[in-house]
């Protein structure tokens, strides 16, 4: 069963998809996004617990890649629509 994919959570994965690995941690996302830095460190907790994408820390940051089974044609999919 797939749950549907929540706008927030598309526009990160697109993110993750496009940006350069340095600009990968939370406070970089949030600022460019434009969401709330502790919103979206649920929604990338809860990205990580559906095996989407996983956590990398080098030195005090804590970067984010995707996972190969992230779905990122229903992201870009899902921003088209919206």
């Amino acid at each position: 069963m797939v749950k549907k994919l929540k706008l927030s959570e598309a526009r990160i994965l697109i993110y993750l998809n496009q940006a350069e690995p340095r600009y990968k941690y939370a406070r970089r996302m949030s600022s460019k996004l434009n969401i709330d830095y502790g919103y979206l460190i649920g929604i990338l907790n809860g990205l990580h617990s559906k095996k989407w994408l996983h956590k990398i820390k080098r030195g005090n940051k804590r970067f984010y890649e995707l996972n190969k089974i992230a779905p990122i044609n229903e992201a870009y999919d899902r921003r088209v629509v919206k």
